[in-house]
């Protein structure tokens, strides 16, 4: 039964018509409880358009639902310009009320936008949203790293202003470029304090403006356990292979990959000194191994272990219960013997990273169909020795990689520099400019390392705003997609905390939304932008698939979304209606009434054309791949 309703109540035209039902009702019921305030008789109240579904009558106002979920309205005695009511009810009447009455009537659908968004978000403050944890990883070579950041520190405050989630942590670096922030974290069983200065470099905002912001290197990606071993390295020569997922660590069950890169960092820094001290100390690590699929990538095979690793000393291993395997790190003279090159405190490490992931491990090429414009450049990756199953060491100019961030980071620049340098060129005029030679350093799953070095094309696109930008095609996916940290649930302290936190999250709302009008309005955002039912359709739904909480909060910012945008002052908008009203009360008389009834005309004809370009907009995205 539950499944049944999960999928009717995510069904997109479900969906669609519980958030627009909700958000124009409350907005038609703003203006209904105005009129009836202000004394205005009210005649009809619907929702939708078109012939009546359903509907009752109570005293002189019917109540109805039609066909049409496209909006609502609500109409009142009196409204229809030219059409003079009877002496006895002209003070009933709309046109014939006092201007104080009529703005009244007019802010209040709007109004109501606003109450509805800010009761839903001193709601949800004071119940507690879920938000992204403040649990870092690092960018090596990163401000955060020179400053002594680790990954899997979770930062409880910066200077001394607390931390709650990712969204605090990103708020005030952002305004801090250049200035010295101490960051205050927890790490293991304590808390640290370490100095961060972020740097200042240009970004863009969420309307793809150029905008210079502090950043530090940290993110959220965090890497699993999954080991990508390199042929010859310390962890080969133990026995350790691509695939193999660390289970535990001398006891202490490993969830990230971090925990394996700093346990194993500081076993083999030190255990020389420690066997020594005591020489029969020995260092247990459980994996789950896997066996090879399909193409030499591994499919993991669950609790069977087929291959026996051999340990330092001498070949041995024993089947833990589920067909792990325990490994024994034994014998400080062994671990001499593998120190063919090193790095300071990490024997066998060759100068490359000691620890490498399968979240960098190549696990395919995407299936693209024939006419996808991104087939150029999986062909030339293909084309140039990549094979399924290589793991990225260095990436472009990332000397040595520690996450696929760095490269995400590498073709956002690159990208960035592209668009810089061949704005406003046609390809033809480009000729190879817009070639970028990609060089990679890879291990393949039977650990051999090898260079390879990539052409990739970049291809003239549109960028999210609609306007024309080279993109880099990189229609690769990772062999593992990282571990999650659970996210934190962030609420108000007390009544009046909540209602602070839902004004302040409302008026963060408004205030994007503001910015997007007025980059429509001046053409900073093109019209394709816009989107119609079908787009709101596909908004809902996924919001619904979400969960109740994403629901409401899309209801919300849905409000407020309607509200402002009838504030905008055109003809058949509230915004319109009150820009009329305040050069009625400027002049101390209505318009004339052929102006009033001309404005009425090219409001219904603007509606009209916001229509028709929102469902061409909506037409045009069916039929045009993403």
């Amino acid at each position: 039964m539950f499944t049944l309703l999960e999928t009717v109540f995510t069904n997109p035209i479900v969906a669609f018509i519980l958030l627009v039902g909700v958000v124009v009702f409350v907005h038609e019921l703003g203006h209904y409880l105005a009129g009836r305030l202000v004394g205005v008789d009210v005649e009809e109240f619907s929702l939708g358009f078109g012939p009546k579904a359903i509907g009752f009558r109570h005293g002189i106002t019917e109540f109805k639902i039609c066909w049409l979920p496209l909006g609502g309205y609500v109409r009142f005695y009196g409204s229809e310009i030219g059409n003079e009511p009877p002496p006895e009810r002209r003070h009933r009447a709309l046109l014939s009320s006092p201007v104080y009455k009529r703005a009244t009537i007019s802010i209040a659908g709007p109004l109501a936008n606003f109450i509805l968004s800010f009761a839903v978000m001193v709601a949800l403050s004071a119940w507690g949203m879920p938000q992204p944890s403040p649990v870092v990883s690092v960018l090596e070579g990163s401000p955060a790293a020179q400053g002594g950041l680790r990954d899997g520190d979770r930062v409880l405050a910066i200077g001394d202003e607390k931390v709650h989630a990712w969204s605090d942590l990103t708020r005030i670096i952002s305004a801090s470029a250049g200035k010295t922030l101490r960051f205050r974290v927890a790490r293991g069983e304590g808390e640290e304090v370490v100095t961060v200065v972020p740097s200042d470099e240009e970004t863009q905002s969420h309307f793809g403006d150029t905008v210079r912001s502090g950043r530090i290197g940290v993110m959220q990606f965090l890497l699993s356990p999954r080991l990508a071993v390199r042929e010859g390295s310390l962890l080969w020569n133990l026995g350790f292979r691509s695939g193999d997922v660390v289970v535990s660590i001398d006891g202490k069950p490993v969830k990230y990959g971090w925990e394996v890169r700093d346990a194993f960092g500081q076993t083999f820094a030190s255990l020389n000194e420690a066997l020594v001290q005591q020489p029969a100390r020995s260092v247990p690590v459980v994996v789950r191994r896997v066996g090879s699929g399909r193409g030499g990538v591994p499919e993991e095979t669950g609790p069977s272990l087929e291959t026996v690793l051999a340990a330092v000393s001498k070949p041995t291993a024993s089947k833990a219960p589920e067909g792990e395997l325990t490994l024994d790190l034994a014998n400080a003279a062994a671990f001499a013997s593998l120190s063919k090159t090193s790095t300071p405190g990490i024997p066998g490490s060759g100068g490359l990273p000691l620890l490498s992931f399968t979240e960098m491990t190549l696990g395919g090429f995407d299936e693209l169909p024939r006419a996808d414009p991104r087939l150029p450049s999986r062909e030339a990756l293909k084309s140039c020795g990549l094979q399924v199953g290589d793991t990225f060491v260095s990436f472009g100019e990332s000397a040595v990689l520690s996450s696929p961030v760095q490269m995400n980071v590498w073709i956002e620049k690159t990208t960035r520099s592209a668009n810089a340098l061949l704005e406003g060129k046609s390809v033809a005029e480009v000729g190879t400019a817009n070639r970028v030679n990609v060089p990679f350093r890879v291990f393949g799953w039977n650990g051999a390392l090898r260079d390879v070095s990539c052409v990739v094309e970049l291809r003239k696109s549109k960028d999210a705003f609609g306007r024309d930008a080279w993109v880099f095609d990189w229609p690769l996916r990772f062999f593992s997609a990282g571990v999650s940290v659970p996210p934190v649930v962030v609420r108000s302290e007390g009544v009046m905390e909540a209602l602070a936190d839902g004004g302040a999250a409302v008026l963060d709302q408004a205030g994007t939304i503001f910015t997007g009008l007025s980059k429509l309005m001046t053409g900073g955002i093109p019209l394709s932008n816009l989107g119609g039912p079908i787009a709101i359709a596909r908004v809902a739904g996924d919001a619904a698939s979400g969960g109740a909480l994403i629901f409401i909060l899309t209801i919300s910012w849905m409000s407020v979304n309607i509200g402002m945008f009838n504030l905008l002052p055109l003809p058949a908008l509230d915004g319109g209606s009150l820009l009329l009203h305040g050069f009625e009360a400027a002049y101390g008389k209505p318009l004339p009434v052929n102006v009033q009834a001309a404005v009425q005309r090219a409001g219904v004809l603007l509606i009209l054309v916001i229509f028709v370009v929102v469902f061409y907009n909506d037409i045009l995205r069916l039929f045009t791949p993403s």
